[in-house]
């Protein structure tokens, strides 16, 4: 997988961009119809807004294009790397419901 790291409102480090990295590398051993190294995967992290103090301040998005669908997701949290981690069950969730539909949609014919 290629990986597009972004980041809003906060310096990008290495250590953020290894953690995105392990977190959503790990979603290549779904991706069985095509070659992982060809898909791209556009990442961007950063805060919501400069003024909050308290709250759901840290934001994370996903958007990862797989044959037949692009898999989109946003989700906020108190902390970044929480944020991160959302992001990375809910792609898993949606890859995983994606290759389902796909099993049922081809009928065996007899």
């Amino acid at each position: 997988m290629q990986f597009q790291i972004k980041a809003t409102g906060i310096e990008l480090t290495p250590t953020i961009s290894a953690y995105v990295e392990d977190k959503l590398g790990k979603l290549a051993k779904l991706i069985t119809s095509m070659d992982p190294d060809t898909v791209l995967v556009h990442v961007e992290v950063g805060k919501t807004t400069d003024h909050h103090k308290k709250g759901k301040i840290f934001r994370a998005e996903v958007r990862m294009r797989l044959p037949g669908c692009t898999i989109y997701t946003e989700e906020s949290a108190e902390e970044l790397y929480a944020a991160i981690d959302l992001i990375a069950n809910e792609a898993r969730r949606q890859i995983v419901t994606q290759k389902e539909k796909n099993k049922t949609r081809v009928k065996p014919r007899i």
